[in-house]
């Protein structure tokens, strides 16, 4: 079985995220932590009225990015593998 490189381990879990529907932070967290690359990287609390958050992943040299704001609800504004 041929071992996936990082470039495609990013695309991959890009697509998985970009593939989340919800935008609520809550509902969102409960969606990304469901990819097991994430679920690590992604334990905590998140609140405030806005927030960021980069991660490294536990058993790769790549992180996460995510941003949320509130306007009338949290919202993931943005969450990428880097």
């Amino acid at each position: 079985m041929k071992t996936k490189t990082l470039s495609q381990i990013r695309k991959n879990l890009n697509n998985q995220l970009n593939k989340i529907e919800v935008k609520n932070l809550n509902d969102w967290l409960k969606e990304a932590s469901k990819i097991p690359e994430l679920t690590t990287a992604l334990e905590g609390i998140y609140c405030g009225k806005e927030g960021r958050i980069h991660s490294k992943l536990e058993d790769y040299n790549i992180y996460i990015t995510m941003g949320w704001y509130t306007v009338d609800q949290t919202i993931v504004e943005y969450c990428y593998v880097s």
